[in-house]
């Protein structure tokens, strides 16, 4: 975590590398970008959807705790995708 107080009465909290860290230890099937990170489909709930099998339940719970973390410390953006998909 990198705070900048370059201007004068204000701080950045900037989390470049914990980002980056993600980013690279992601399966290389979640590549992809998005215009913004609550897109309405994030919100449609598949009712037929399937129960993770417990290697998968490991790493989304893994990801999203790393992500909560983000949003909490320097990423509010995220936050209402992030919590959506915690519940």
């Amino acid at each position: 975590m990198t705070f900048d107080y370059s201007t004068i009465g204000k701080v950045q909290i900037k989390m470049s590398d914990y980002i980056k860290g993600i980013l690279e230890s992601l399966p290389p099937n979640m590549d992809g970008e998005s215009v913004t990170p609550a897109a309405n489909h994030l919100f449609t709930i598949n009712k037929d959807a399937k129960i993770l099998e417990p290697p998968e339940a490991e790493k989304f719970h893994h990801y999203g705790a790393k992500l909560l973390l983000l949003c909490k410390r320097a990423r509010p953006d995220i936050q209402t995708a992030i919590a959506f998909l915690s519940t």
